[in-house]
């Protein structure tokens, strides 16, 4: 075996197995204490041969493992496996990971009743009977997940029209994932009424009340506010576009 076959040994293993392929008579334990003793065992044959895996013990493997790392140990072992290859000399494919994740849901996919869907927080809303359900019976707004999971409601109290005016009391988000609910409420019921104005009476959270004055809306006595319902829809579908809501009949 030449000296440049042995490249992969440093100099310290070189005298070390020099002097002992020298000794006659070593038994095999002396040789398991040097994991280098054999050299053929550590190096590829002449032409590129594969090195039989049987003829190295674990200790230079383990040695090799150390010194010169898995993958080229493999390569060692087994020269036609390439960079880029996988042990079978399948080649590694490149390109998007495929995701077991299915795609968000269109409106035709969802209940008829259907008037918001949110691909980033895997939710959309249901209103049984529409604005009239909302305004006249009573109904709250069903939260459910991608499965088809009910995850809660927004509770609105105190729902009417009045005058030149539609309003609502109280209202209660459940759904602590949830984000943009009074938004939601706002766009919706401005989006429907046949009423001038919007108003929301008896405001005592300062979050809620930060949100309607940036839908447009003022204090018209303690606690009531009160606004445009053409500028509060507006206002309002702008800040859900921002949070990337997909909303029903908006382009």
């Amino acid at each position: 075996m030449s000296e440049r076959n042995l490249h992969i040994a440093n100099s310290t293993n070189k005298k070390q197995s020099l002097s002992a392929t020298q000794q006659s008579g070593n038994s095999a334990s002396e040789y398991d204490e040097n994991p280098w003793t054999t050299t053929k065992a550590v190096v590829t044959a002449a032409g590129g041969a594969p090195i039989e895996p049987k003829q190295l013990t674990p200790k230079q493997i383990m040695h090799l493992q150390r010194t010169i790392g898995n993958k080229a140990v493999t390569r060692i072992l087994n020269p036609t496996i390439q960079r880029g290859q996988k042990h079978g000399g399948e080649k590694k494919k490149k390109g998007k990971k495929k995701t077991t994740e299915s795609a968000a849901p269109t409106f035709d996919d969802l209940p008829p009743d259907t008037i918001a869907i949110s691909e980033s927080q895997k939710l959309y809303i249901v209103v049984h009977g529409g604005y009239e359900g909302l305004v006249r019976n009573g109904q709250d707004l069903q939260v459910f997940n991608f499965e088809g999971t009910k995850l809660g409601e927004i509770y609105l109290s105190g729902t009417m029209e009045e005058d030149d005016y539609v309003s609502y009391l109280m209202i209660i988000n459940e759904v602590e994932q949830l984000k943009g609910a009074s938004y939601i409420v706002t766009w919706y019921l401005c989006k429907h009424t046949p009423k001038e104005y919007f108003e929301v009476h008896s405001v005592n959270n300062d979050d809620l009340w930060r949100r309607l004055e940036a839908c447009g809306l003022k204090m018209v006595r303690i606690d009531d506010l009160r606004g445009k319902s053409s500028t509060a829809y507006e206002e309002a579908l702008k800040v859900l576009e921002s949070y990337n809501w997909l909303l029903k009949d908006e382009d």
